[in-house]
C-alpha cells in the first residue's frame, strides 16, 4: 500500500511540474486536476513501454518507481522553487458551481461499492460496470504481462478498456487492494473532471454565469425531458410498455422512461451515474486538450524547440492524441478531428512555421513519427477486433430503438422522431444557438462598421475561441451525420457516444449567446439572477430522482442507524433495492481466494455470461464466454450452444475443444442453463462450498 500511495504522489508531483511549463490554469484545484490526469497518463505510460519489454510484474513496477523518483528528483532540482511559488500564488477560491457538481457526483462514487466485513461486495449506480473492469484489472494484476487475453472471452485478444484499467492494475500491483485501487481512481478521475471542465469553460468565457450555463447544458440537458413528454402522449417506452398515469407517481418507472431508449449518452458521463471508466479518463484528458488549443499561438512559436517550450507547442497536444486510442476511441476521433479543424484555418502560418522547427530541431520530426507510428499501431490492433458474422456497420437501426418508433412508414421521418425523444432539448436549444453563433462570426461580422470588439465578446483572445467553436461544431456536426449511416461497432450505443461531442459544441454556442446578451448592463441584475437559476434548475430537476432512489429510503436508514463510520459503510450492503445490485453475496469472498491459491493465473474457467459475475470480476481467472461478448464481437452461437451442452452432458470433447481447466457450478449457472449434476461425477470436485446443498462447486476436468 506505502509503495501505491508513493507511485500515486509521484505521479502528481510529476503533473505539477508539467502544469507548471504549461501554464494550465491560476486556479489551485484546476492545478491539482490536471497534475492527476497527465500524470497518471505519464507515468502509467512509463510503467506501460518497461513492462512490455520487461514483464508486468512487482520487481519491474518498483524499477519504475525508483526511475520515476529519478526523473521527478531532477525536475524539482531545476524547478522545484518555482512550481511551488506558483502553487502559493493560485486561486484557492472554490466557486459555488464547482460544489454543486461536486455534491451531484461524488455521493455515487464514494459510496456507489461497498465491502462488507465479510467480504460481500455491492453496488450501484456508477459501478454498474465494475465487475467487467475489475476483471481486466485483476487480469493484469494476476498475469506478467501487459497484452492480455480478454478475461470474459479466453484466448481472444483484450483490445478495449485497455489503458485506464491497466493504470488501476499498477497499484493493485504495488500492494493496494483492486476494490480501492478501482474506485481511489474513479473518484480522482470525477474530481479532476469537475474542475477542468469548468477550467475550459472560464478560460473561454472568463464570465461566471456563461460558465454555469454552457456546464449545466452539457452535463444535465439530455436527462430524459423529452423522453417523459412522448410517453405522456402514449409512445412506448419499451417492446410494448405504455404509460399510464399512476407512473407519473413512481419514480422507479420515471427513471426507466427517462433513460429509454438512448441509455448510452443520455448525458456526457455516458449515464452519469453509469460511466465507463474509459471515457471517465478520456473527458477530463479531452478539456485539457482544447483547453491548450485555445491558449495556443502555433504560428508564434520558437523555431528551436526546448524541454520546457515542448509542452506548450502543438506536439505535445499531438502526443496526448496519440495515446487516445486505447484510452477511449471515440475521445481519439473527436480530438484528431477538432485539431485538423483548428489548424486548418491558419493551416499557412502553422505549417511554415512547423517546417522551420523541422529543419533546425531534426527530434521534432522524430517526435511526430512516433506519435504517428503509435497512433497506426493502436488502431490496428483496435480494428482488428472480429465483427459478428450478421453485423453490418451501415445498419444503424438494428437493435437502435428504431424498432419502436416506427410510427411513419418513412424511414427519414421515424429518425427525426427518434432524435427528437433522445435529444429534443440539446437538439433544439444547440442548433438555435449554433445559428447564431454562426451568423455572428461569418456574416455580421464582415460588416466593418457593425463589428463587435473581442473583449465585448471573450475576454480570452478572440481567434482562438472562434477556431475552437467553429472547430468543435464541424466536428461534431460531421460525426452526427456519420452514426446516422454508419456503426463504428457491432454495439450500437457505443457509436452514438460521439452525439456528445457536438452536444459540447451545442454548449460552447449557448454560453456564448448568454455571455453576450443576458449579461448586458442594459439588463436588470435580478432578472438575470432569476434567468440563470432558473435554467439550472430546468436541466438538474430530472436527477433529482436518482438521487431518490439511490440514497433516500434503504441507504437513509443504513446510513442512519450504524454509529460508527465502518459499521455505515458496511450497512450499504443490505440496500438490495432497485438500483443496488450485488457481486459478490456472502459464501463467495472464500472461493475467491481459494481460485487465487489454488490455481494459476492462466487458468480457463466456464462460467455464465452474467454481466456481473464474482468469478472473473475478483480472480482475473479467463472465462470462455463471459460478459460483453456481444457487444465486443466475441460471441457466436456455436459457442453458446457448445457451453450449454458442456453443463447438461459434461461432454469431453468440447472440453477439449476449448481448452477448459474448470467448470464452474454456481446459482447463476443453475439459472442459466440445464445443469446437470450427474453428468460431472466422472470429473474430480476441486471445491464444494456447501455440501448439503451443493450450491457452489468447481469441477477440475483438465486431462490428466
Amino acid at each position: 500500500m506505502i509503495l501505491a500511495i508513493a507511485y500515486l504522489a509521484s505521479c502528481m508531483l510529476i503533473g505539477l511540474v508539467i502544469e507548471y511549463f504549461v501554464g494550465f490554469s491560476e486556479h489551485l484545484y484546476s492545478k491539482i486536476s490536471f497534475s492527476f490526469i497527465i500524470g497518471t497518463v505519464f507515468c502509467g505510460s512509463i510503467v506501460y513501454l518497461v513492462s512490455l519489454l520487461f514483464g508486468f510484474n512487482i520487481i519491474c513496477c518498483i524499477a519504475c518507481l525508483l526511475l520515476i523518483l529519478m526523473i521527478l528528483t531532477f525536475l524539482f532540482s531545476r524547478n522545484g522553487k518555482a512550481v511551488i511559488s506558483s502553487i502559493k500564488k493560485s486561486s484557492k477560491t472554490l466557486s459555488i458551481f464547482a460544489v454543486v457538481l461536486l455534491l451531484f457526483f461524488l455521493p455515487f462514487f464514494i459510496f456507489g461499492i461497498c465491502k462488507s466485513e465479510t467480504g460481500e461486495i455491492s453496488f450501484t449506480g456508477n459501478y454498474y460496470d465494475y465487475s467487467y473492469h475489475s476483471a481486466i484489472t485483476n487480469s493484469f494484476a494476476e498475469q506478467e504481462k501487459v497484452i492480455i487475453d480478454n478475461p470474459q472471452s479466453a484466448f481472444d485478444p483484450l483490445r478495449y478498456h485497455y489503458i485506464v484499467n491497466f493504470y488501476s492494475a499498477i497499484l493493485v500491483k504495488l500492494g493496494m487492494f483492486s476494490l480501492f485501487a478501482i474506485s481511489l481512481m474513479q473518484v480522482l478521475t470525477a474530481l479532476s473532471a469537475i474542475f477542468i471542465l469548468e477550467n475550459f469553460f472560464k478560460t473561454l468565457f472568463k464570465n461566471k454565469g456563461a460558465t454555469i450555463i454552457s456546464s449545466c447544458f452539457l452535463l444535465f440537458i439530455n436527462i430524459g425531458i423529452f423522453s417523459l413528454a412522448f410517453a405522456v402522449l402514449g409512445l412506448r417506452y419499451g417492446a410494448t410498455k405504455i404509460m399510464e398515469v399512476q407512473d407519473l407517481l413512481n419514480p422507479f418507472i420515471l427513471k426507466e422512461i427517462a433513460i429509454y431508449p438512448y441509455f448510452n449518452f443520455l448525458d456526457p458521463v455516458i449515464n452519469l451515474f453509469n460511466p465507463q471508466r474509459p471515457f471517465l479518463l478520456a473527458l477530463p484528458l479531452f478539456c485539457i486538450i482544447i483547453t491548450m488549443l485555445l491558449k495556443s499561438d502555433f504560428s508564434n512559436e520558437p523555431e528551436r524547440i526546448s524541454a520546457r517550450s515542448f509542452f506548450k507547442s502543438k506536439y505535445f497536444i499531438i502526443f496526448l492524441i496519440s495515446l487516445f486510442p486505447l484510452i477511449h476511441i471515440h475521445t481519439f476521433l473527436a480530438s484528431v478531428s477538432i485539431l485538423f479543424f483548428f489548424i486548418i484555418q491558419n493551416i499557412k502560418k502553422i505549417m511554415k512555421k512547423t517546417f522551420a522547427q523541422i529543419k533546425s530541431n531534426h527530434i521534432v520530426l522524430l517526435f511526430l513519427l512516433f506519435s504517428i507510428i503509435l497512433i497506426i499501431v493502436q488502431i490496428s490492433y483496435f480494428l482488428s477486433s472480429p465483427r459478428p458474422p450478421d453485423y453490418s456497420g451501415f445498419d444503424v437501426s438494428s437493435h437502435s430503438g428504431l424498432e419502436e418508433n416506427e410510427i411513419t412508414k418513412s424511414a427519414f421521418l421515424n429518425r427525426m422522431i427518434f432524435w427528437a425523444r433522445v435529444a429534443g432539448p440539446s437538439l433544439l436549444i444547440g442548433l438555435f444557438c449554433s445559428c447564431v453563433f454562426i451568423f455572428d462570426f461569418f456574416i455580421k461580422k464582415r460588416n466593418k462598421t457593425r463589428r463587435t470588439s473581442p473583449e465585448q465578446v471573450f475576454a480570452c483572445d478572440f481567434d482562438n475561441a472562434k477556431r475552437i467553436m467553429f472547430s468543435m461544431l464541424a466536428s461534431g456536426t460531421l460525426f452526427f451525420l456519420l452514426i446516422n449511416f454508419y456503426r463504428m461497432t457491432p454495439n450500437w450505443g457505443d457509436s452514438n457516444k460521439l452525439y456528445f461531442f457536438l452536444n459540447f459544441a451545442f454548449a460552447l454556442t449557448l454560453g456564448y449567446i448568454y455571455s453576450k446578451n443576458a449579461f448586458s448592463k442594459s439588463r436588470n441584475r435580478i432578472l438575470r439572477i432569476a434567468l440563470l437559476w432558473f435554467i439550472v434548475l430546468l436541466f438538474c430537476s430530472p436527477f433529482l430522482i436518482e438521487f431518490y432512489l439511490n440514497f433516500g429510503g434503504p441507504f437513509k436508514e443504513s446510513i442512519l442507524q450504524p454509529k460508527t463510520f465502518s459499521a455505515k459503510i458496511g450497512a450499504l450492503r443490505f440496500c438490495r433495492g432497485y438500483h443496488f445490485r450485488t457481486l459478490v453475496n456472502e459464501g463467495e469472498p472464500e472461493i475467491v481466494e481459494w481460485i487465487k491459491r489454488n490455481t494459476i493465473p492462466q487458468s480457463i474457467f466456464l462460467t455464465s455470461d452474467d454481466i456481473v459475475h464474482f468469478l472473473a470480476a475478483e480472480t482475473g481467472r479467463r472465462v470462455i464466454m463471459g460478459s460483453y461478448v456481444h457487444e465486443n464481437g466475441y460471441f457466436s452461437q456455436e459457442k453458446a450452444r457448445d457451453i450449454e451442452a458442456v453443463y447438461s452432458n459434461g461432454d469431453i470433447e468440447l472440453i477439449r475443444k476449448y481448452k477448459i481447466d474448470y467448470v464452474f457450478i454456481g446459482p447463476l449457472e443453475r439459472r442459466r442453463f440445464s445443469v446437470n449434476d450427474s453428468a460431472f461425477e466422472r470429473y474430480p470436485i476441486a471445491y464444494l462450498a456447501d455440501e448439503k446443498k451443493g450450491q457452489y462447486k468447481i469441477y477440475d476436468v483438465r486431462q490428466k
